[in-house]
């Protein structure tokens, strides 16, 4: 549960930090990773079950919008905080 939260937490916190758009697609490239080891047993556990595959998609889905909006937020902080390029004038 814990490596769950942090994708959640996580990836959008990235997403604002780094504000580019190639954040969004490290979701679904952790959630695949974190099934499969999932399934794999490296954590001791049996694997996901049934539904597993689903719920790991839906929470890939769900973590790649909000990953976006933390994208999103973070080139308007970015845009607003930029300072001003200087001008020399000839």
């Amino acid at each position: 549960m814990v490596t769950t939260a942090t994708l959640l937490l996580g990836l959008p916190v990235l997403g604002f930090l780094i504000h580019r758009w190639r954040a969004v697609l490290l979701a679904p490239i952790a959630w695949l990773l974190l099934y499969l080891a999932d399934e794999q047993g490296w954590w001791g556990a049996g694997g996901t079950g049934e539904s597993g595959l689903a719920i790991a998609t839906g929470l890939a889905v769900l973590n790649m919008l909000t990953t976006t909006v933390g994208v999103l937020l973070g080139q308007i902080y970015a845009d607003r905080t930029a300072q001003p390029a200087a001008r020399s004038d000839p």
